[in-house]
């Protein structure tokens, strides 16, 4: 006997989502599954029957990247860190979640550099842009002085003018800023924004080889854990282990594999990680006259590292 009504439709991750996610519902019906027990599971999801639905129960390909992605509470304003050793996916996977995220629920995308095709990705905002990190903070002052002077949370049209409205913000080598061993005023930033997220449907994304390398004020907000690695299940193949830590989240666990051939427009395995974040932060406070640092010169540096050899 059917534990609920299967005529009825699922909507995920729940109906009347947008208010609090920022996302429009995804409506599933008996006849987007390939089968009547694939549809009985996923309709009896409560129960935990859903959890190892898989792409071959989807007739569509996209319905089963929104169903995988609502599942596991990955659109939720997560805060995702993205675990394993060197050449094991972590710069795929966060690529091929931005795309998801962009393509598939209109999110707008926040990285360290350019991928291959950015063009797939829209307007792209990147972290080493001065001009994007004081219209963060411009931004979030405004939001601020209208909840002063109104006592009310800012109305949807002045959320939507923030920069960092329905974002997803990845962060690859999250470690040259977000060291547990230095605390810079990036860092300290992108924990005021972690804080405050879910009012802007903010979504963030950070990468990490080691977690003993994971700042405090990062790992605590965590939400989500993905643990990476290359031919565990089939050579040549990138498998990603996706947990949910959300307290009263979905406790989901689950798997997808990914080519990494297949994302070359997305995703650059030989792209140099932006090693050094050259932007003024300014967190309130009196601005300290700074000395300038003198231009760096790479001939000047070259002959001296010859002489030395």
């Amino acid at each position: 006997m059917a534990l609920v009504d299967l005529d009825m439709p699922v909507i995920l991750p729940f109906p009347n989502c947008k208010p609090q996610l920022g996302i429009d519902e995804t409506v599933i019906t008996r006849e987007d599954m390939t089968s009547f027990t694939s549809w009985n599971r996923l309709a009896n999801r409560r129960l935990g029957m859903a959890q190892t639905l898989g792409e071959r129960d989807f007739r569509d390909r996209d319905l089963f990247y929104k169903y995988f992605l609502l599942s596991v509470g990955i659109l939720e304003f997560p805060a995702v860190l993205a675990t394993g050793p060197r050449g094991s996916g972590k710069s795929l996977i966060m690529s091929w979640l931005a795309y998801q995220g962009h393509r598939l629920f209109g999110k707008n995308i926040t990285m360290e550099k350019p991928p291959p095709n950015p063009d797939l990705f829209g307007k792209i905002n990147y972290l080493h842009d001065q001009d994007y990190i004081d219209r963060i903070i411009l931004d979030l002052a405004r939001l601020d002085k209208i909840e002063k002077e109104t006592g009310a949370r800012p109305s949807e049209e002045e959320l939507q003018k923030c920069i960092l409205y329905k974002a997803i913000m990845w962060h690859d080598e999250a470690h040259m800023w977000g060291d547990k061993i230095r605390t810079f005023n990036l860092t300290v930033l992108i924990n005021r924004i972690l804080m405050i997220a879910r009012h802007l449907h903010l979504d963030m994304y950070f990468n990490y080889v080691s977690l003993k390398r994971v700042h405090p004020l990062i790992y605590d907000f965590h939400t989500h854990m993905i643990n990476c690695g290359k031919d565990w299940f089939r050579p040549d193949w990138c498998s990603f282990e996706i947990i949910d830590h959300r307290p009263g989240g979905t406790g989901a666990v689950k798997f997808i594999h990914l080519y990494p051939k297949d994302w070359l427009d997305i995703w650059d395995s030989y792209s140099i990680p932006t090693l050094v974040h050259d932007v003024e932060i300014h967190l309130g406070g009196n601005k300290k006259n700074k000395r300038a640092a003198p231009e760096f010169d790479l001939q000047a540096a070259a002959a001296e590292i010859e002489h030395r050899r």
